[in-house]
């Protein structure tokens, strides 16, 4: 029986993975949220004009993700965000976010500039 071997002595260069490109604003998770989490709370001191929230999972490209716009408060408060109002964009196949993959945050103010905010909690 004969066997034969592709194997060629000469090491095959290696070609760098292209970098995750991560949107202007982004915050990694450290930890990964649970499969049950159901919104997010932000307090934002913005005054009252347009926002924009986007989620994203680490398989995702540059334009796409989970959207959800809102308004800021005239005064600083706490606004409430269910996971289920988010939209995809982008050409984002699954309509709602799984919460477990969910890898990075950006919140974006007027002009797509960052939004300040004084607390980001998933719940």
């Amino acid at each position: 029986m004969m066997l034969f071997d592709d194997f060629t002595p000469e090491p095959i260069p290696e070609v760098p993975a292209p970098a995750r490109t991560v949107i202007p604003g982004a915050h990694v998770l450290r930890l990964p949220l649970s499969a049950r989490t159901r919104g997010v709370l932000l307090s934002v001191p913005a005054a009252a004009q347009p926002c924009r929230m986007i989620l994203r999972t680490r398989a995702m490209g540059a334009h796409q993700g989970y959207v959800r716009d809102f308004s800021g408060l005239e005064t600083a408060g706490t606004i409430n965000l269910l996971l289920t109002e988010f939209q995809p964009v982008g050409g984002v196949l699954r309509r709602l976010p799984r919460p477990e993959a969910i890898h990075s945050y950006a919140l974006h103010g007027p002009q797509g500039a960052a939004l300040a905010c004084t607390r980001v909690c998933f719940y």
